[in-house]
């Protein structure tokens, strides 16, 4: 006898999907980072990026449980992917970009910001490690 299981499919759920819903939940998980590090975690914004990140979770979790041991009443929540549109970089985050920059480029003539953080005065008579003055 050859017993053979039976394969389980998920309307409108292919590779493809799986792995747009990865890249966005990506995006959406770095986008969360930037608000934590600035300590926005109260803005709508953030609530909306942390729902949406949720019910994609909630939706891939549901599809492997479903793929172990199929369940009508899990496939029913499985019939609509979720939103699988492109996610925006938020507005306030593109502004706190701007700021720091145009923060760095007026700094600029007087003192550095390395990425570690550390401030060093540029002396304008010294020449650069290019050797240029």
């Amino acid at each position: 006898m050859n017993f053979q299981q039976p394969v389980v499919t998920i309307p409108n759920l292919t590779h493809t999907t799986i792995e747009q819903i990865l890249s966005i939940n990506a995006h959406i998980i770095k986008i969360l980072c930037q608000y934590q590090n600035y300590g926005w975690l109260e803005e709508p914004e953030y609530k909306i990026y942390q729902a949406r990140l949720q019910a994609n979770l909630t939706y891939l979790a549901t599809a492997a449980d479903y793929m172990g041991k199929p369940d009508p009443a899990k496939l029913a929540l499985l019939i609509n992917p979720p939103n699988l549109a492109a996610v925006g970089y938020p507005e306030k985050l593109k502004q706190q970009k701007k700021a720091a920059m145009s923060e760095a480029g007026s700094n600029s003539g007087s003192s550095s910001r390395l990425n570690t953080g550390i401030t060093m005065a540029m002396d304008p008579n010294i020449g650069d490690v290019t050797g240029k003055f």
